[in-house]
Order: C-alpha cells, then structure tokens, then sequence
C-alpha cells in the first residue's frame, strides 16, 4: 500500500513519517522527489507537441494514468520491498483529485497547526541564524515585513491556495487530517485515527523515544537547514505572541479566518 504525506510546512510532518516508521511494516520517505516526477510527467503530456484525435483522447488520458500509477509502483518498490511505503510531499494535496484516478481510495495523510504557530516557528528559524538568512534580514527588516514575505513564498502560499481548494470542493471527505497539536496532545488517539483510517492493526509506537530514521534537509525559507527531529512527543510552546506581535497574530486569525474555524481553532 502506497500512502501519501502531504502535511503542512512546519507542521510536524518529519516527526509523523519517524513515528510510523518505527513500525516494522513501514518504509517511511524524507521529502520526496515522486510527486515531482508525477507532475512533470502529467505536464509533458500536455505540453506534447502531438496533435491527439478527439476520438482517441480518453484512451491516451487513460494510459497516462496507467503509466504513472505503474511509475508510483515500480519506484516504490525498487526503494522498499515492505508492505506500506509512506511517501512525503505536500504537494499531493494538490494532486489529489488526480490520486483519485489511480487508486479507488487513495490513503492521504495532513497534518496541520495553528497557523500563527507555523508563521512563528518559520520566524524563529530566521532568527536562530542571522549571518545566514543575512539576505531576507537586509531586505525585510522588520517582524511586519518579514511576516508579509512569509505569506508570499511557494512554501505557505501554494499550500494554503491548494488547503482552499481541497477544502472547497469538498475532497477532504476521504482526507485524514490531523492537528499537529491534537498529536502532541493526545498521541495515542491520533494514532489509533491514523491506524483505523489505513484500516490497519494498531501498533505500538514509542511516542517517548522518537529515533531519527534519516537526514533531511528542510527548504523552508528557501534556505537550507538540517532537519533534527525532537526524541519526544510533546507540544513546543505556544509562543506566537510573544514572537510576532499580537497585532500580527490577531491579523493572521483574521486573514484566515476560514481555516481556523474549518479546524476547530480558537483565537
């Protein structure tokens, strides 16, 4: 069984793919170049230069699919032969509509968090080192400024553009989402949802001593960070106020107003 991690930036997704890979039965991927390789494939046919009859077009849109479901499979399998390969990348929340025409209920975990937590944990990580994130510091010199610059980045933006969409056509009905911090709060539970919606025998994870399973490079901020995951499972400290401005968080409840009462979150 192939499943797709496509969690939000800075949401806990890394600390999700080490948990369920302490389960033997797992293979669990850093992020992934697969969605990348999908998407440029569905995007080479229709940017084919080959004129493709009317008549034939449902057949040819139809191998592509076979092509790349049968592309998923094979790369799966030449990396892992156990019997669940946990794919990350968020950009299958995107993609999701397409899954659906490969797999009759194609598996897709999200996680998500408050995102006044997601926009200050990206501003810590500006702040734990000035000399190299020198560049954004000369250009937005200000908390304001940079909060402005986070919003407009590929990494929050696209996600957040492709969240709406999924949430408006009313794809997340077949969707596991999870709030990042409904899994630091209350891990087990999460962890029987997660088992139940694969429809999975429950395992018993380790939510204590959390091993690092492999190296990952984080992109966030365009800049590139080693990944090091917390050992234990436990909520970070809700700081957003006091690293933004409760000006700016009060902005960024506003902004998206939406998703926090999709989500259940209070301001």
């Amino acid at each position: 069984m192939i499943i797709f991690n496509a969690s939000m930036p800075r949401a806990g997704s890394s600390l999700l793919q080490h948990i369920m890979g302490q389960n033997p039965d797992f293979y669990v991927t850093p992020t992934s170049p697969l969605f990348h390789i999908i998407e440029h494939t569905v995007e080479g046919f229709h940017k084919a230069p080959v004129h493709i009859h009317p008549s034939i077009y449902d057949d040819i849109e139809n191998s592509l699919y076979s092509f790349c479901k049968k592309g998923i499979e094979g790369y799966t399998s030449n990396i892992s032969s156990k019997n669940y390969f946990i794919d990350k990348n968020r950009g299958w929340l995107q993609y999701y509509p397409f899954l659906q025409r490969l797999y009759p209920n194609p598996k897709i975990i999200c996680l998500v968090r408050d995102l006044r937590s997601v926009l200050a944990s990206l501003e810590k990580q500006f702040r734990k080192r000035p000399p190299k994130h020198w560049e954004i510091g000369r250009t937005y010199r200000t908390v304001s400024e940079r909060y402005e610059f986070y919003l407009t980045t590929p990494l929050f933006d696209i996600y957040m553009r492709d969240l709406e969409n999924i949430i408006t056509t009313e794809n997340y009905k077949d969707i596991l989402f999870i709030k990042f911090e409904d899994m630091c709060l209350n891990p087990q539970k999460t962890f029987n949802k997660i088992y139940s919606y694969l429809n999975l025998p429950l395992y018993n994870h380790n939510f204590n001593n959390i091993k690092q399973l492999y190296d990952e490079v984080d992109s966030s901020l365009l800049l590139v960070e080693h990944n090091n995951i917390n050992q234990e499972l436990k909520l970070p400290p809700v700081d957003y106020n006091q690293i933004l401005g409760k000006n700016i968080s009060n902005k960024i409840y506003e902004k998206y107003i939406g998703f926090y009462k999709f989500f259940n979150y209070t301001r």
